[in-house]
């Protein structure tokens, strides 16, 4: 309520800072405010959004909920709080020395034994369902939760014909879960419990460069569970969300290729971009001239292919502007050298390679080092 009468009042919220900084990146660049409010379940609601009280409690017809933060994967940009994985890894190791944030860390107290956030889930989800047009859950990994599955079973006797069903999944599973899984969602479709169902899975790279990002990911194993997405419910969509990172920029021209046979194959896959904001040593604004020529490139190559959809180009093309127009060369000595710094403890921690895995990165590892050496001589660590 009161980020609605910060908004209301024509104040930015804080909280809102990715939108505010695609807007006013140069160019004519569209921010998910604009996008998400012309959607279906938001476009009908924007003059009641406007003229009601801002202390006046409203109904969503959009929710994402999130019922655990058990994942098995350890993305290089993600926290403890949304990771267990990630929180593993960080009691066993602690933070990572040299860096100006413990953005890995746990930021809030885990809670041990009945969670009253899902209670009170549970409490309100029946007054609130018949008006959701789009209930999304996300994690953690959202089939490793039962609370998941409880909601299957709930809808399955409490129909919501106008809901779209949305899971954010890593698809880094067994093959038997997810069959498991794709079990209900075809009862719902049949019984016609909800409208439509979608998969929103998350890849940053192509092949093993993405496996690195992504720790834990097995190519071919996510791969093979598209794959069976796409034959067992042909048709339901998979976004394949992108959280565009400096890492994303030496594979990303075969992830442009590997989208576009999906597409051309009659798959209904979307690539959706988004760009890195934290932590700001990962972010692919820090990159050198030579990993920029490559995501120019990258651009060109997307802007040929007419199997790529105006907004999923335009999405790219707003990323890219960002990346290239909001470099700071005094700023990125800093950022670089922290990203060495991050590189090289986490091979250590994972017994990885980032330079096997990344060779097309030796001429910015190069300046990451010579960053290194100026924080080190000037003693600022």
């Amino acid at each position: 309520m009161q980020q609605r009468k910060m908004m209301l009042e024509g104040v930015r919220p804080p909280e809102c800072e990715y939108c505010w900084k695609i807007e006013d990146a140069p160019g004519e660049n569209i921010s998910d405010r604009f996008i998400k409010s012309i959607d279906h379940w938001a476009f009908d609601k924007l003059d009641e959004a406007l003229n009601t009280p801002w202390n006046k409690p409203v109904n969503p017809t959009y929710l994402e909920v999130i019922f655990s933060s058990e994942c098995n994967l350890n993305c290089m940009y993600c926290v403890s709080d949304v990771s267990s994985s990630i929180a593993r890894e960080m009691e066993k190791y602690g933070p990572y020395p040299n860096l100006p944030s413990e953005h890995r860390m746990p930021k809030h107290k885990e809670i041990t034994g009945d969670n009253p956030y899902i209670a009170a889930f549970w409490k309100w989800f029946p007054d609130i369902l018949p008006s959701l047009r789009v209930f999304r859950i996300t994690g953690g990994e959202p089939l490793l939760s039962s609370n998941t599955f409880r909601v299957l079973e709930y809808l399955e006797n409490h129909p919501n014909p106008n809901l779209e069903l949305a899971i954010n999944t890593n698809l880094s599973y067994s093959q038997q879960l997810l069959e498991k899984f794709m079990a209900h969602i075809k009862v719902l479709l049949a019984k016609k419990a909800i409208g439509s169902y979608t998969t929103y899975t998350s890849l940053d790279g192509h092949g093993a460069e993405s496996a690195y990002i992504r720790r834990g990911l097995d190519f071919e194993r996510f791969t093979k569970n598209m794959n069976l997405l796409f034959n067992s419910l042909p048709e339901s969509r998979v976004i394949l969300m992108c959280t565009f990172n400096l890492l994303s920029i030496g594979s990303f021209e075969r992830m442009i290729h590997w989208v576009d046979g999906m597409k051309k194959e009659g798959r209904k896959v979307v690539l959706d971009l988004s760009y890195l904001k934290d932590p700001d040593y990962l972010r692919a604004n820090i990159m050198d001239e030579s990993l920029e020529a490559k995501l120019l490139a990258c651009l060109e190559l997307m802007k040929s292919l007419p199997s790529f959809e105006t907004y999923e180009v335009k999405k790219f093309e707003r990323v890219v502007n960002w990346a290239c127009s909001t470099k700071s060369d005094e700023r990125n000595k800093w950022l670089r050298a922290h990203f060495l710094q991050f590189i090289q403890e986490f091979d250590r921690r994972f017994n990885s390679n980032f330079e096997e895995t990344f060779p097309e990165y030796a001429t910015f590892l190069k300046i990451c080092k010579k960053a290194d050496i100026w924080m080190k001589v000037n003693n600022l660590y």
